[in-house]
Order: structure tokens, then sequence, then C-alpha cells
């Protein structure tokens, strides 16, 4: 055995190779690899070097560089991860990835009986995983997915239990495990296990769009089979809408989604319906037509309102409440805003409920209720603290301290003004570093020019300066 090579061990070749990777660059992880190469070259036994070869070949075919084929990589990896369980048997972690990766390769390969030999050998990476490791949830989930690939669309499901009887938040398990259902024509579990990864994670569109669709189909279904072909025509109009909505063919858009309105009007579809007015309303939004829009939103709100729909009710009457607001007609926005602002705290979805809070802030501190728009602000910034989101809490902050201003809290002002520096200077945004510092500036100095400073404000002032390095 080899045991050094350009003055290097196989653990100091397996760190350099760590550097490399940890850029997340795939040309770095070429190099990663070249690393990790030696190291096993060194110590062909080394169970670990082995490990992360695979992983790193594998990451390069997840994220290829240039032109170079990802199926070459898959196989490498496989290759790296065979020798792993060939020196440790009982190694989970390379039973998951050598099945991922196949399943990758698999998917690559375009020959069908080959591909399906290979899920098949995919299976059994992730049944080996689990007989080792019943509590794996990863390995169930993947077990899930070889099975959906492979149209076993009832054992995926009963991976995907497994999964989440592990992991009860597991967004993916839940999204798969409704597309296996929908598979077998089960709307109503595919609609409910939708609805459970909607709630873990409440902020992706692409579920929010899913699902609406999934209520559409059931709707169709219950009501027979030539609206389910009718439904496909719809649903097709409605993704050739967002394709021009997507490039600004506005005229184009307003076509494709009034004809599928129509369609699913006169299918008695108010799913549908509903679905198609919210894009009509949204076109119209973008061509600046505020009347059109608001009522393509009222229309949705009804709809869903009759149906008992808590997120389309809360969706529609948030996107009223902003229509109202370009509109200047502060009192109804504030209405449409307080509806959706306790709809969404039902539905528990934190990232709509902070933004709604944020636009009541803003509507109350024009109206000059400061008291209300503190009270809105101060809840913006509780919830994006309980979310980790670091800039949205430097922007209520701001928020905060501009309303404290008003009320002649200056204490309060210079000291949420500071947490926002000090914020963007974590996150080195220097913009809003700048922004606070020029404020506070002025603020003090206002402060020391035209008020009597009690020893609190004082000593406020003294911590503030002394905090930012003020002169």
């Amino acid at each position: 055995m080899t045991e050094k090579i350009e003055g290097k061990t196989a653990t100091e070749w397996a760190n350099v190779g760590f550097d490399h990777a940890s850029s997340g660059d795939p040309f770095d992880f070429l190099k990663a690899v070249e690393c990790f190469e030696k190291a096993v070259k060194i110590d062909p036994s080394g169970v670990d070097g082995w490990y992360y070869l695979g992983s790193a070949k594998e990451k390069l075919g997840d994220n290829p560089p240039g032109i170079m084929a990802r199926q070459d990589f898959y196989l490498a990896a496989i290759k790296s991860f065979e020798k792993v369980v060939e020196l440790d048997p009982q190694h989970t972690g390379a039973w998951i990835h050598c099945g991922y990766s196949t399943e990758q390769l698999a998917y690559w390969t375009r020959e069908e009986e080959k591909r399906i030999e290979l899920y098949e050998k995919a299976l059994k990476c992730y049944k080996k995983a689990i007989n080792i490791d019943q509590a794996d949830g990863d390995a169930w989930f993947n077990l899930g997915n070889a099975y959906r690939y492979l149209n076993q669309f009832k054992n995926a499901i009963e991976a995907y239990e497994h999964a989440i009887n592990i992991n009860p938040r597991d967004f993916d398990a839940y999204y798969n495990m409704g597309i296996s259902y929908e598979n077998l024509v089960d709307y109503k579990q595919a609609i409910e296990c939708t609805e459970k990864a909607l709630e873990i994670n409440p902020s992706k569109e692409r579920i929010q769009n899913r699902l609406r669709k999934l209520e559409i189909d059931k709707e169709n279904v219950e009501k027979g089979d030539k609206l389910v072909a009718k439904g496909k025509i719809a649903h097709e109009a409605i993704d050739l809408g967002i394709s021009c909505l997507n490039e600004r063919d506005f005229n184009n858009a307003l076509e494709h989604f009034q004809k599928a309105y129509e369609i699913y009007k006169e299918a008695n579809n108010f799913m549908g319906q509903a679905h198609a007015l919210r894009y009509l309303g949204l076109t119209a939004k973008y061509q600046g037509d505020w009347a059109t829009s608001l009522e393509c939103n009222q229309n949705v709100y009804e709809i869903y309102s009759e149906t008992n729909h808590k997120r389309g009710m809360a969706e529609a009457a948030h996107n009223m409440g902003f229509i109202y607001f370009q509109l200047e007609k502060n009192q109804e926005a504030i209405e449409r805003f307080e509806i959706s602002t306790e709809l969404f705290k039902e539905l528990n979805d934190l990232a709509k409920l902070s933004d709604g809070h944020a636009n009541l802030g803003l509507l109350y501190k024009k109206q000059g209720n400061f008291s209300m728009a503190m009270d809105a602000f101060q809840e913006c910034y509780k919830i994006d603290v309980e979310t980790n989101d670091k800039r949205h809490q430097a922007q209520d902050l701001q928020d905060i301290a501009l309303i404290a201003q008003e009320q002649g809290d200056y204490i309060k002002a210079l000291d949420s003004f500071q947490k926002s520096y000090e914020i963007y200077k974590e996150l080195n945004i220097q913009a809003g570093q700048t922004q606070q510092v020029g404020t506070i500036k002025n603020l003090i100095r206002a402060i020391e020019q035209e008020k009597e400073l009690t020893p609190e404000l004082h000593e406020q002032i003294m911590k503030t300066k002394q905090s930012l390095k003020l002169d």
C-alpha cells in the first residue's frame, strides 16, 4: 500500500477533497474527485475514501460541468458505492446512494427494458438499506420513488407511509404519495396528501397550483368521463396561458385563460372556474387593469366561499387588498387584508401571514393610525423571527423604528434601527447598513438639537453611537 502521494496521506487528500467540494462548483467537484481517487489509491481498503469518492461523482451526475455526460458520473458513483458495501455490507448510506445513482441512471436511459432493469436494481439497494436500518426515512422515501417509476403505485404509497411515520413532516413524501394516489385515480386521497404537503411548506406556488388542478380533476371525474376529456383541454389552455404570461404576451394569455374559463363554466366546474378567473385577474393586474382584476378576484372569493375553501378565499382576499391599495381605497384594502390574515393564520401559512401584516402596517401608517401600524409591524417581526427570515426582520425593525419615531418613542426607534443595522451587517448587505447609519445619524442629530435628553434617552444614544462607532 502506498503511504503517500505527492507528500500527502489518504486523510490529507480527503481533506483537500472536502475543501474543493464545499464550494458547490461542478468544476471544483472534479478536483475533489481527483483528491478522493488519490486517497483510495493510498488506502484501497478505506471505506470512507470510497464513500466520499462515490458521493462526489454522484454530485457531478446531478450537476455535470460543461457538456460532460451525467450517465458516466452515475456509473462511476455506483462502482464506488459497490466497493463500499463490498468492504462494509452494513453501510446503510452507501446502499441508499447506490440506489439513488442507479435510479438516476435509469431516468436518463432511453431503452425501456434497460430502464426497468435499473429501477429494479435500485429497489434492491433500498431494501438492503431498510433491512439494515428499518428507521431510515430516506431509504423508505427513495424506495417509494423507485416503485412509483415502475408504476407500482400501491407499493409506492406503502413506502411513503413508512417514510412519513419516521418523519411526519416529510414534505416530499406527502407530495409524491399524492402523485401516486392520482395515478390510481383516487383524487380524494391525492388532495389530502397534497394539502398536507402544502401545510408543511405553504409557500410553494407549484404545490398550490397542483392542488387546484387535483380539485378540478376530482370534480370532473365525479361528473363523468366526458368532462374529464374537456378538463384536459382546459388544463392545456391554462398551461399555454401561463407560458404566454411568463413571456409577457398578455393578449394571448387572456385568450387561453378565457378559453379555459368557458370550458369550466360549460362543465359547471366551480373549482375550474375559480382557477381560470384567478389567472384572468393576474393578467389584468399585469396590464394595470385594476377594475377587471378586482372583479375576477371577487368572483374567485365568492366561489371559494361557497365551498369553504379557506386557502382560495385567503389568496383572493389578499389579492383584493393589494388591488384596493393600488386604487388608493385604503379602508377597503385593510378590510380585505384583515380577512386574509385571519385565514392564513388558520392555515399556518406564515410567509403569507407576515406579508399580510406588513401590508396592514403600511396602510394603518398611511391613515395616521400609528398604534395599529405598530401592532401590525411587531406581529410581522414576530413571525419573521419564527421563520428565521433575517432580511424581512431587518425591514420589520426599520418599519417599527419609523413608527416609534412618529410616536416620539426615540429610545425604541434608535434600538430598532440599530438592530436592523446589525442584521444587515450579518447578511453583508452594504446598502442596508449605509441606509440605517444615515438614518440613525440624522435622528440623533435631530434629537440632540431639539429635545431635552432624559438620562434613559442619553444612555440609548451613547449605546447606539458606541455600537455603530459613530463620532
